[in-house]
């Protein structure tokens, strides 16, 4: 870790002017202090006071040690598993703490410096009774033999602080962003054991003020002596527990990791089915069976190597694909008045998983395929493949097992719809009820009854495909004004006195003047009526008008005549003068930039278009009201056309007004006005019930994990430990476990009432990545052969599968996948996108690799991808690795310190003893290198642990 630097000490001002010099053992005197004081004096010189020897605080004065001094504890407070081959140790702040009450400066030489703590770290076995309440401080009963040598304590601390111009680790400023103390207990720890870590006193006065007793002996000579046996009691001012778990390390349990040999590989993934009886009231075996009739089908996960055949023959599958054919298509054949031959399925037959979504009630196999319809390949695929129709049976069972939790789930999500639904019911019978009396009442009428019925909202009824109103309707016929009132129906009403005094009906009377058989004398043009004046004789004249006051008012009355222009060109299109009706409106497109201002009587917006080409709209209007009475126009609808009006067919008006009194559009557009549903839940016909399902964004691999693991990850039980596999997705699994889940969560939908029309997907998540996002398009959708709908992020992966005492122990170490190439460019490793948890000792981690790359042979300048196994950097933590397996030979000599064993340091009693040289060869260096033995600072640099890091080769995990 180069960011960090270490000091074997720190001392205040008052430390530093101490007389006394740490001889490193045996008792120190009371220290004195002499205060002294330097006056300057104005011609330069200087003279000197001294003040008395006044007496200096030790660790007699101390009672209590404040919580927050302690930054942190390691191992932490309650840790399980911790590595045995690691010290405990407790970082203080301020960084002086560990050194403020001791009487004396360091000793040594200049390059090398020591200075003994007043306060101590020590680590006892934690049994009953070792630890007890204590005034003013708990007090610890331990065995000397427990204790470390107080001779050796000036190794044990040191002070950490940021190296010049080191960068804090992302998110943890608080653990290197500042300089702490550090105290290290040298104990060596045992596998599988509880330990109780204790910060005590070093010296006799601390341990008589903390036990409150009286002071006998030397104030600052040890609190105990390790050559004196026995046990001894100690005040605690702080303590904490933590145990320990087998032997070995990050750097010794990833080293035990192996590759899987290529026969668990090649059965890993996939488990062997007896199809020889596939159903137990039938026990007749399939064709060609004489016993076992196995065929492989592969989990959700599987190995990259060959799958091992079946011992099923050709002749029994057919004849498997036979009788399901017969069984899934029983339930159709009965609904058509069929009952195959050898029926015996009853009421209930197997599911034909994605029928629904398809509509298709019968299924095929893909070489036989014997429908009107033939269905995608997936569906008879998902049907009649043994391995396929499993994974939805999987999936269809998760349903079963937990349907009242996902039923309240869907009940949660369905809201107002329950409510619009009935609503649209009630709009429904409504509407049924309405039309049947339009039927009767309606439908029977005339021409002239059905205007003078419909004449109330004639402005409203539109009776053509531009949306015309009746009202227009009549007003461009040749229909004399009045005509088609409520008012002239009773005037001319049967039996009435008009009626019987001109003998004649006010049906014959409105059907005649839509023909243009009866009219008033001298009518008046049908521009001129409508349009309120008589348009300008010349451009010219027009164009003086533009520049006077009243131009808008000309605009106005412009407006108004491509308005009734407009009119009747729709009438007469929707009469079938479709030739006059293109003349018209190739006129009217000429004048308006906008037809739709036209059709919707929007004059005022109409005159506002047309103002800046007033002279030429007006001049077109003139050629069109011309063009009305000339011959070639009357000629072209047969005479039907001209300046009076349109001769509408009375038949087809008629059918036109009985279209438009339909009562169904009425009371759909008003539900739809009252009702607002999202745009993609409306249902096909406007007062159909809302289909809806319920979505579940869960990832359903940890649903089929929790299920049945063994699906997951067939074989998964007898992967041995300490063992690492690459393997890739079955995308025909997943997606067949996918549809079973939305077939048999439509049934059960149907089942309870739930507005669903059975071809929802309510889970289209198989993979927990934490972006989200579905895996696969809806199921009705699908077109192509199973397997392949699967979303390109779930499709392009690599999962990583380790099981091992590493992944108990350190569940949060880092694992990537590295480029050979570029291994040593952390930036381009790839991080795991996410990490499914299968057991205590087993994790998959899921990369985004293609699969032919990380299969693909090491090549000179590509060799290939690799997985990087690293320990986490962020935890100083100080020790020695533990001795390889098998063993060294006897004093191996070492190159560098990373390569310093338990078996190779210095020990007594079960402690690391910096005083004592080294035995066998070690590293010595130049002066700026760390040396054994020499100070705090040394000891610590060789002590702290580096984050060990392993790459294993993708390619030995995929062939072994």
């Amino acid at each position: 870790m180069p960011d960090l630097c270490f000091s074997s000490y720190a001392q205040t001002a008052v430390g530093r002017a101490l007389r006394q010099v740490d001889p490193g053992r045996g008792p120190l005197a009371s220290p004195t202090f002499r205060p002294g004081l330097t006056i300057r004096k104005p011609d330069g010189s200087t003279s000197q006071l001294t003040g008395p020897d006044l007496a200096v605080l030790g660790a007699g004065a101390v009672v209590g040690l404040d919580p927050r001094a302690l930054v942190r504890t390691d191992p932490p407070a309650g840790a399980t598993e911790v590595e045995p081959n690691y010290l405990a140790s407790v970082e203080l702040a301020p960084v002086e703490l560990p050194w403020l009450l001791t009487p004396a400066r360091p000793g040594g030489d200049q390059d090398a410096q020591r200075l003994r703590p007043w306060l101590v770290l020590v680590v006892v076995v934690d049994r009953p009774g070792v630890l007890r309440p204590g005034r003013p401080l708990p007090v610890l009963t331990a065995d000397v033999a427990e204790l470390p040598d107080l001779d050796d304590s000036w190794a044990w601390a040191h002070v950490q602080q940021p190296a010049a111009g080191a960068a804090a680790p992302p998110g943890l400023p608080a653990l290197t962003a500042q300089a702490v103390a550090r105290l290290v207990c040298p104990r060596q720890l045992h596998p599988s054991m509880r330990w109780l870590a204790c910060l005590v006193p070093a010296f006799a006065g601390g341990r008589a003020a903390g036990l409150g007793l009286r002071l006998e002996g030397v104030e600052h000579a040890g609190a105990w002596d390790v050559g004196t046996p026995g046990t001894v009691q100690l005040p605690v001012y702080a303590s904490w527990s933590f145990a320990t778990g087998e032997e070995g390390d990050f750097e010794h349990l990833v080293r035990r990791l192996r590759p899987l040999d290529k026969d668990q590989l090649r059965g890993l993934g996939v488990r062997m089915v007896n199809i020889a009886t596939p159903w137990a009231a039938d026990p007749r075996p399939l064709a060609g069976t004489s016993g076992p009739a196995t065929v492989p089908v592969c989990g959700a996960l599987r190995s990259f190597a060959d799958t091992p055949p079946g011992t099923a023959p050709p002749g029994a599958i057919a004849d498997l694909r036979i009788r399901l054919r017969a069984q899934l298509n029983a339930p159709a054949a009965r609904l058509r008045g069929q009952r195959p031959d050898g029926d015996a399925t009853g009421a209930v037959a197997p599911p034909i998983y994605g029928g629904r979504h398809l509509l298709q009630d019968t299924v095929a196999p893909p070489e036989s395929p014997a429908l009107p319809i033939a269905p995608p390949d997936w569906v008879s695929t998902l049907n009649f493949d043994v391995a396929a129709r499993i994974a939805a049976g999987v999936g269809a069972e998760f349903v079963r097992t937990h349907q009242e939790d996902l039923m309240a789930k869907a009940w949660e999500q369905v809201g107002a719809i329950r409510e619009a639904n009935a609503c649209r019911r009630v709009a429904e019978l409504g509407a049924a009820v309405a039309a049947s009396l339009h039927r009767r009442h309606v439908t029977t009428l005339e021409v002239g009854e059905v205007i003078a019925l419909a004449a109330p909202a004639a402005a409203r009824a539109r009776t053509t495909a531009s949306r015309t109103t009746l009202a227009t309707e009549t007003v461009v016929s040749t229909l004399a004004g009045g005509a088609a009132t409520s008012t002239f129906a009773r005037l001319v009403r049967p039996c009435g006195p008009v009626a019987r005094a001109a003998g004649t009906r006010a049906a014959n009377i409105v059907s005649r003047g839509l023909a243009g058989q009866v009219t008033v004398p001298a009518p008046t043009p049908l521009i001129r009526r409508l349009a309120g004046g008589s348009p300008p004789a010349t451009a010219d004249a027009l164009g003086t008008m533009v520049a006077t006051a009243v131009d808008r008012g000309q605009a106005g009355l412009a407006g108004r005549r491509i308005v009734a222009l407009q009119a009747i060109a729709d009438v007469a299109r929707a009469d079938g003068l479709t030739e006059p009706a293109d003349l018209l409106q190739a006129k009217v497109s000429a004048m308006t930039p906008d037809i739709s201002l036209a059709r919707a009587g929007r004059v005022l917006d109409l005159a506002r278009a047309i103002q800046g080409q007033l002279p030429t709209v007006c001049q077109t209007l003139s050629d069109t009201v011309t063009m009305l009475d000339s011959p070639q126009f009357t000629g072209a609808g047969d005479g039907k056309v001209t300046s009076l009006g349109i001769q509408v067919d009375p038949a087809r008006l008629r059918e036109r007004i009985v279209g438009a009194l339909r009562p169904e559009p009425g009371i759909a557009a008003r539900v739809a006005a009252n009702v607002s549903i999202p745009p993609d839940l409306l249902p096909p016909a406007p007062l159909d019930p809302v289909m809806a399902y319920p979505r579940f964004p869960i990832p359903t691999a940890l649903a089929l994990l929790e299920q049945a693991a063994e699906w997951f990850l067939p074989g998964i039980g007898q992967v041995p430990g300490e063992t690492a596999a690459l393997l890739q997705p079955n995308p025909v699994f997943i997606e067949s476990f996918l549809v079973g889940l939305a077939e048999e969560m439509n049934r059960e939908l149907r089942w309870r009432g739930y507005p669903t029309d059975l071809r929802g997907t309510p889970f289209d998540t198989f993979w927990p990545r934490p972006e989200g996002g579905a895996d696969i398009p809806p199921i009705h959708t699908w077109r192509g052969g199973l397997g392949t709908h699967l979303d390109a992020q779930a499709q392009g992966l690599v999962v990583l599968l380790v099981r091992g005492t590493v992944v108990r122990r350190f569940p949060d170490m880092v694992v990537a996948a590295v480029p050979g190439r570029t291994a040593s460019d952390s930036s381009t490793w790839l991080a795991p996108l996410f990490l499914i948890p299968v057991d205590s000792q087993t994790a998959a981690y899921v990369f985004g690799l293609n699969s032919n790359e990380v299969q693909a042979e090491p090549a000179p300048d590509d060799p290939g991808w690799y997985f990087a196994f690293q320990e986490h950097g962020y935890r100083l933590r100080f020790g020695f690795d533990d001795p390889p397996d098998p063993p060294p030979p006897p004093d191996p000599p070492m190159t560098n310190w990373n390569q310093l064993n338990w078996s190779l340091v210095p020990q007594r009693r079960g402690f690391v003893y910096a005083g004592d040289p080294f035995r066998a060869p070690h590293p010595t260096g130049g002066p700026e290198d760390p040396q054994w033995g020499r100070d705090a600072a040394d000891i610590a640099r060789i002590a702290l642990q580096q984050p060990f890091r392993v790459l294993i080769s993708a390619r030995r995990l995929v062939r072994s």
